[in-house]
């Protein structure tokens, strides 16, 4: 049986892709295939995430990351998970498209309890887009999971310096059919794959 290895960031990139139309073949053939570069925006919520990863219970005033300084310029409570950064990963077998047998694997920033944790920079929030995402559906079904948490950090840039000014949260829970859900991202992907990107079928 032939197979493929996606991230959950896979599933997302392609919804994008089809809903904006705004991200060519090729570019969106570069992120799959993991030669895509990327932006600054980017860079600034991996550097994000690394604070994240490091920080400790407690106030955070100003910390420097991968050439960027972040502060805290908001009355908020930053509440960190109990276990922070687990992979896991999950195989689905696609009907329809060649039998095809999916490895889905994710990273979440968090787990307490039964509850996956993420953090997100953002500079320009759309909290409307969280709720389309596949990100929360496919950790709650991989990390077997009754809830996802997205911790929002928007923020303001002045050159290398990043300013958090509010902290949100948005909860999303599993749902009757969410597999199903999945499942019908994962089958529209590889249509694109199986047209664009055949060499990551093995």
């Amino acid at each position: 049986m032939k197979s493929v290895t996606l991230h959950v960031t896979d599933l997302d990139s392609y919804a994008w892709y089809l809903k904006l139309q705004s991200i060519s073949d090729m570019e969106m053939k570069g992120r799959l295939l993991r030669t895509e570069p990327s932006n600054e925006k980017m860079r600034i919520g991996t550097a994000w995430h690394s604070v994240m990863e490091d920080a400790t219970s407690g106030q955070i005033n100003k910390v420097e990351k991968n050439g960027y300084a972040f502060s805290v310029d908001c009355d908020c409570k930053i509440i960190l998970p109990q276990i922070c950064e687990v992979r896991a990963k999950k195989d689905y077998l696609i009907d329809g498209i060649g039998g095809i047998n999916v490895t889905l694997s994710g990273k979440t920033d968090g787990i307490s309890g039964n509850k996956i944790t993420d953090h997100k920079l953002t500079f320009n929030p759309h909290p409307e887009n969280y709720f389309e995402a596949y990100q929360w559906r496919t950790y709650l079904d991989i990390f077997n999971a009754d809830s996802f948490e997205y911790i929002i950090y928007t923020a303001k840039q002045k050159d290398a310096e990043i300013t958090i000014k509010e902290v949100s949260m948005m909860t999303f829970y599993r749902y009757p059919g969410m597999e199903k859900d999945i499942e019908r991202g994962i089958r529209d992907l590889l249509g694109f794959i199986k047209e664009r990107v055949p060499e990551m079928i093995r």
